[in-house]
Parts: structure tokens; sequence; C-alpha cells
């Protein structure tokens, strides 16, 4: 388990932050904005960031993707900076705000879900692969949801821009599809798919498990509670575990 789930995160400070970016690049066309991938949303922007020497706000966007982190942890810094850099699109969903539904921006409801998900029991059976795959997946979930609405689809928006930013590996292809499917409980609770077409979709049960008890839970404080009819964690596992054995054999 990582050392990251010792802290709780409730911002990802940025040594160029996202209001800045916003108002250097505020005054340019959208279609300079287009240029570099992005286009105007609600919450500032929408789209995945990319480098456009043509475009006349690149020389925001490469000082915007190539960015750093300021916090005081010495743990916390190395640690997100290492995303950012490994990941430098990541920065686009940092600080960007969701639906009223949702109490955090879409950073760090991402962290918050990669947390639970290292906590969760499940997580230590997974192999070493597997868990790379999951970490992944859960960085990645949300990088092509826009800001500020209900945005249906956005896993496959989120797959898309995966497949552009992920380098080949062995296990980019698994990365991909746990991100196009992380909606999946949803739509089995609201009878839109079969548990035969859960199980045609995913390739680790426990991965897909894990991801969507650990998205569902970093909602809001009390949304898991609300659309589960339950009241406690004990109460919310139980739920889970049952629903999931309608579908894996546990």
């Amino acid at each position: 388990m990582e050392k990251i789930t010792e802290f709780e995160i409730n911002k990802i400070p940025l040594k160029y932050s996202r209001e800045e970016f916003l108002s250097d690049i505020n005054t340019f066309s959208e279609e300079e904005w287009r240029k570099c991938g992005i286009t105007k949303g609600i919450d500032g922007f929408d789209g995945l960031l990319q480098i456009n020497q043509a475009s006349k706000i690149n020389a925001f966007v490469e000082r915007f993707l190539n960015n750093k982190t300021t916090f005081e942890s010495p743990f916390l810094k190395e640690y997100f900076d290492n995303i950012l850099k490994e990941i430098p699109e990541f920065v686009g969903i940092i600080g960007k705000l969701q639906h009223k539904t949702h109490a955090y921006a879409i950073d760090i409801h991402t962290i918050k879900t990669l947390q639970s998900a290292y906590k969760d029991p499940i997580y230590e059976t997974l192999t070493a692969e597997n868990k790379g795959i999951l970490k992944y997946a859960i960085l990645l979930h949300d990088i092509g949801k826009k800001g500020g609405i209900i945005d249906h689809g956005h896993e496959f928006v989120s797959a898309e821009y995966a497949e552009r930013i992920l380098k080949p590996s062995p296990i980019k292809s698994k990365i991909i599809a746990d991100i196009k499917n992380h909606e999946w409980f949803k739509d089995y609770c609201q009878n839109a798919i079969s548990a035969q077409e859960v199980l045609k979709r995913c390739h680790s049960p426990e991965i897909s498990m894990i991801m969507a008890k650990a998205d569902l839970a970093n909602v809001n404080p009390e949304f898991h509670y609300y659309c589960t009819k339950t009241s406690t964690p004990q109460e919310f596992d139980k739920f889970m575990d049952k629903k999931f054995s309608e579908v894996f054999v546990l």
C-alpha cells in the first residue's frame, strides 16, 4: 500500500496555477485554444492540453504542462511532481470543479479514489501488474471529464485521451479498458447492462470491484449512502459485496 494513504489532501497547489493559466490565455481567441487541444468550458477549459508551436497560447500551455507542485511536505511534493512529470496532462484537471453533486474538484476526487483503492482489502490480493494497471486507470479515469456539468459518456473520452497519453506497453490496453468501463456499476444497477455484459468487458473482476467502490465512495461524503440506501460504512460494504456477488464469483 502506497504511503499516499496517510495524507488528507484537499488541494494540489501548483507553481503555475489553473487560475493564472486561465488569466493568461483568456484574451486569446477560441481558435488559438483549439490549436492546443482545448475549448472554453463551464469551469475554464475542457479538452486535452497539447503543445502546438503554431498557437499564440503555446508558451502558456508549455509552462502549464511543465508544472510543479508547492507542497510543504517533501513526500507529497515528490509524489505529485512525479505524477506531473509522467503524466503532464494531469495538470488539466487540477482544480477543475465538477457538477454540484460532487464535493471535490476532479483531481481531488481522483486522489481520494486512489487512496480508497489502496485501502481496499482486495488490493493486497492483486498481482504487481494489476496494481500498476489500477493506479493508472484511476489517475486517468476522469481525465476527459467536462467541468461543471453531469458529463455522461466521459469514460469514453477519458479512454480516448489515455490512448494518446500513455506510452506503448503490455498493460496499456488493459488500463484503457478499465477507464472505458469504470461506469459499469452504475450501468448495471440501472439495468442498462447485464451481468454477462459486465463480465465480457472486464479483464480483472478485482480491479472492476475496487474501482467501482472507490469511485462511488468519493463523490461526496453522503452520496454513496444515498445511492445504496445505507447509512454506515459497514452497511455500505455489505451492500457492495452483495451487488458484486451478483456479477462475480466471490
